[in-house]
C-alpha cells in the first residue's frame, strides 16, 4: 500500500501480524532508527488477526499511522500476536493485556536494526516467506524490546 513517499509491508499468518513501514525516499540525513510496536490479543476476543490486530483495529490502524506520518524519517515495525504466543517468546504467564500497545519501542542498536532489515528484505521478495526465519526475527525483536522494560 502505498501512502505518499511511505510503504506499507503486511504479512500474516497463525497468531501473527507483522508491518512495516519505512519511507520509500529517505532524506539523506535520514536517522538509522526503527519504532516497533507490540500489540497483544486475547485469543477468546477474535478468532483470526485482522492486519491491524484487535476488534478496534481501525482506531489502532489509524494511530500507528499517523505517528508513521509525523516521523517519516523512521522506520516503523508493528507486530500483533496472540498472548499465548506472546507469553511463550518471552518465557512468563502475563497477568493481564489491557495495554495498547503493550510494548512501543525505539531501537538504534546496530544489531537489532540488522535482524530488522532482515525481516523487511524477506517481507519485499517476491517469493513465498519462510516462516520460520520471520518468526525467529520477530522473537529476536521482542525479546529485546521486553528486556528493555
Amino acid at each position: 500500500m502505498m501512502q505518499s513517499d511511505i510503504l506499507i509491508l503486511n504479512v500474516s499468518w497463525d497468531e501473527l501480524a507483522i508491518k512495516y513501514a519505512y519511507s520509500v525516499k529517505p532524506p539523506v540525513c535520514s536517522t538509522n532508527t526503527l519504532i516497533v510496536s507490540i500489540e497483544i490479543y486475547q485469543i477468546g476476543v477474535t478468532n483470526a488477526i485482522p492486519m491491524g490486530g484487535f476488534a478496534n483495529a481501525e482506531e489502532f490502524e489509524s494511530n500507528w499511522l499517523n505517528d508513521v506520518r509525523k516521523k517519516p524519517l523512521l522506520d516503523y515495525l508493528q507486530i500483533t500476536l496472540s498472548l499465548l504466543r506472546f507469553e511463550q517468546i518471552i518465557d512468563q504467564k502475563m497477568l493481564y493485556c489491557d495495554r495498547h500497545p503493550i510494548l512501543k519501542r525505539q531501537i538504534s542498536n546496530p544489531s537489532i536494526l540488522h535482524l530488522a532489515h532482515l525481516l523487511r528484505a524477506e517481507m519485499e521478495t517476491p517469493k513465498f516467506l519462510n516462516q520460520q526465519f520471520v518468526s525467529s526475527i520477530v522473537t529476536a525483536l521482542i525479546i529485546h524490546c521486553w528486556q528493555q522494560l
